[in-house]
């Protein structure tokens, strides 16, 4: 448990150095919730959220883009509806397995603004992408999962 622990924190500290200036100069700011399940970084800027979590055992990382939704878990649970691979040239996941976490984190905060104009321009066509799955493998049990996008009084029952 020791080494989860410095590894979460490790990657709590590259995420503040390296993404965190990013993000607050594109008008996001952290949102910290409690009692439900949700990703180790959570930004908010206006209806887009950027969400971030790295598993260490997995070495998967996981980053998104796009709106917060509800998914039915054993607990309440938000996860945004957008994967970042959709908006840059790369998947972060690979990259990270590929290259380490840091320079993952590095090539997110160089495509950070391109994402951003990708988000503008397509976002309800990766949406819709989402919602209707060409694979279908797991795609009963994420749309049977998949809830509402969170509303703000919602959410405000969740702020820590």
């Amino acid at each position: 448990m020791l080494f989860k622990g410095v590894m979460q924190q490790e990657f709590k500290f590259n995420f503040a150095r390296i993404l965190q200036p990013t993000l607050t100069h594109a008008g996001f700011h952290r949102v910290e919730l409690t009692s439900c399940i949700h990703y180790e970084e959570l930004w908010r800027k206006e209806r887009l959220w950027f969400g971030a979590s790295f598993d260490w055992r997995d070495q998967y990382l996981e980053i998104s883009l796009g709106h917060l939704y509800w998914f039915h878990d054993a607990m309440p649970r938000v996860i945004v509806l957008g994967d970042y691979r959709s908006y840059c040239n790369f998947d972060p996941y690979a990259k990270a397995l590929k290259d380490g976490v840091v320079n993952t984190l590095n090539a997110i905060r160089d495509s950070f603004d391109h994402a951003l104009e990708v988000y503008e321009s397509h976002y309800n066509d990766m949406l819709q992408g989402r919602l209707r799955p060409k694979n279908l493998k797991y795609a009963k049990e994420f749309l049977g999962g998949l809830g509402e996008e969170v509303k703000e009084q919602e959410l405000e029952n969740f702020y820590a």
